[in-house]
């Protein structure tokens, strides 16, 4: 629908919601055909006009895009966008259109787009489209951001917002992200519309975010239960014998754990761990569900090397550090060398044009920290995010890991060193970095370079990896022969059973997996988490579902808590997890508490009531 620039926006969305009230028969935009949705009165800030968008990016060159006659629904006309080489990132290929018209806080908008992919080589042979509604320019903050699997057949994609803040003088662009993979995808009839501010968002049609497997009898789910069951759990016996050592047949057997040997952890953050007595409320039930929760820590940022280096902050870390220690809490070392140099003290640039003195310093750094913190973490990230992070490495070459590896087995001849990556498995199958990580750690593996483990960090927004697909992904990795840790994990989808449900998907799926070490959160009350929309707890400490989710498997269905009688034999078998474990036997009047280990073997247990 055309409108005259004479006319201002808001009285424009006045009158189409007057007439949209009063029933009043209006000619829709020419994408709105008998199989789009109706919607509420509108004003079109980008027409379904293909020439409205250009393609851009650091990897454009690796893609044809043209348009093309296309019979899509209610258009045309589209885009046919050819990715021949999947470049590194999704956002180095796509087609952007600035928004011509200023948004405000509090801007309701409909992004729509029709798609399709007529031939692709991503999985299930389908193609992958984002979404975005975002600032023109450095952070490009987003006011919306989605990203699709599309099939061979045109498909309408619907991404309804609140714009929470305003773009400022740069402005906003729409940006249909193509990078994903190697793909061919058409895209017409795309369409930005801006409604009344008071219109809530569920008038407007959303296109349902999900992912494939989420159905109760999906196949996998049962699998993964089976896996479980036969991996993270072993036999028990708890024999009762008398001070004569004859067998007590009746007794009352109560065993319950008191620690998973699985590491189930969470970041956590040292102004929660303060140095002075007084505490705050919040303080105090932060530290009381870390302790309910946990039993591993990382520090979130207090270890990274900027921070190491400053007297203040490293007091802070070292404070929260005891405190996790004399809870009995696991605590990983994270990190040692982040190599941009946007995270690495700052002065550390002067050396780029000598790789001596460079090697040296960092070398310096991990005798330090690795060498002060030996014995009280479990674990290091010795290098960490390499894929996109490697200034470093630029000037020193690649094998300049294997030499941090080394010296850090130096410094410290405990920890198990592991190279942490971002965005796995949390990325399309087919993703490069995948191979790069691959590579890296076989070659680590070449060099004698100590790695002990693979970090994976795992933060999903709307990218949710299907079971199967993660499942896959640990397989590929698994014949590294390496432990995998999960090492960063959130899930921030604004739908919160769909959260919960890929939550209680991801869990079940990385538990299952033989290769998997532990889980870690990269936080859970939303006052101190980087995406406070994926945590577990609400500011005001209630419990979301994807909290319950935690604690209904981690507490319960996958936590062993039984009790029996010894039979004729004095003997009381039982199946239960791995890990630390207290039995309460008792006769009568004579009670005996036993504290033991259950490893992956199984265990026979004697208690004699003397």
């Amino acid at each position: 629908m055309a409108h005259s620039r004479k006319t201002p926006a808001g009285l424009r969305i006045w009158l189409l919601t007057a007439l949209w009230i009063l029933h009043i028969p209006m000619k829709l935009a020419a994408a709105e055909s008998a199989t789009a949705p109706s919607l509420p009165p509108n004003e079109i800030l980008l027409n379904s006009e293909p020439e409205l968008f250009r393609l851009v990016g650091q990897a454009a060159g690796q893609a044809d895009a043209r348009i093309v006659p296309a019979q899509g629904p209610g258009f045309d006309r589209a885009w046919r966008i050819e990715v021949r080489h999947q470049p590194q990132a999704e956002y180095q290929v796509q087609l952007v259109s600035p928004v011509p018209e200023q948004l405000n806080a509090g801007d309701v908008v409909l992004l729509s787009a029709w798609v399709r992919a007529p031939d692709s080589s991503g999985p299930d042979q389908q193609g992958c489209v984002g979404l975005i509604l975002e600032q023109s320019a450095d952070p490009y903050d987003k006011a919306l951001a989605r990203r699709f699997d599309v099939g061979s057949a045109w498909q309408r994609l619907d991404v309804a917002a609140t714009i929470k803040a305003g773009f400022g003088r740069v402005g906003a662009h729409v940006a249909l992200r193509l990078g994903y993979f190697q793909q061919t995808v058409e895209i017409g009839g795309v369409e930005l519309r801006r409604f009344d501010s008071s219109l809530p968002l569920a008038a407007l049609p959303q296109t349902p975010l999900t992912y494939r497997g989420r159905q109760s009898d999906a196949a996998w789910r049962s699998q993964a239960d089976q896996r479980i069951e036969s991996l993270r759990k072993a036999p028990l016996a708890v024999r009762v014998t008398d001070s004569s050592g004859q067998t007590v047949s009746g007794a009352q057997i109560h065993v319950h754990m008191l620690r998973h040997a699985f590491a189930f952890g969470c970041a956590y953050n040292d102004s929660r761990f303060p140095a002075d007595a007084v505490e705050s409320t919040d303080d105090l039930a932060y530290q009381q569900h870390f302790t309910q929760l946990f039993n591993t820590g990382v520090d979130e940022a207090g270890m990274k090397w900027p921070n190491w280096v400053d007297p203040a902050v490293r007091r802070s870390t070292l404070r929260a550090l005891q405190w996790m220690r004399d809870h009995d809490i696991d605590v990983r070392g994270h990190c040692l060398i982040w190599p941009g140099w946007r995270h690495l003290p700052p002065d550390l640039r002067a050396l780029a044009n000598d790789p001596a003195a460079l090697e040296h310093r960092i070398e310096d750094h991990i005798h330090d920290e690795a060498g002060a913190l030996a014995g009280q973490v479990v674990e290091w990230d010795v290098v960490n995010e390499p894929y996109l992070n490697n200034d470093l490495m630029h000037i020193l070459g690649d094998d300049a890991l294997g030499n941090w590896f080394k010296v850090a087995r130096q410094a410290d001849s405990s920890a198990r060193l592991y190279l942490n990556e971002t965005n796995v498995p949390n990325s399309p199958p087919r993703d490069p970095r995948y191979d790069a990580l691959y590579n890296r750690v076989q070659t680590l593996q070449h060099q004698g370079a100590h790695i002990g483990g693979i970090g994976m960090q795992a933060h999903f927004g709307d990218n949710l990896i299907a079971p199967v697909d993660v499942l896959a992904i640990y397989d590929r990795f698994a014949t590294l022969e390496l432990p995998i840790r999960i090492t960063e994990l959130d899930i921030d989808v604004a739908d919160e059973q769909l959260q919960a449900d890929y939550f209680r998907d991801f869990l079940t799926a990385s538990f299952s997996h033989p290769q998997i070490n532990g889980i870690v959160l990269w936080g859970f009350w939303a006052a101190q988490h980087w995406r406070p929309d994926a945590a577990l707890y609400r500011k005001d400490w209630s419990l979301k579902p994807n909290g319950q989710v935690w604690k209904d498997l981690v507490l319960g269905k996958w936590w062993t808590n039984a009790e029996g009688v010894s039979a004729d034999d004095g003997t009381f078998s039982m199946r239960g997890f791995l890990g630390d474990y207290e039995a309460i036997v008792t006769v009568g009047q004579r009670t005996r508490t036993v504290e033991f280990s259950l490893p992956k073997g199984g265990r026979a247990v004697d208690i004699s009531l003397k």
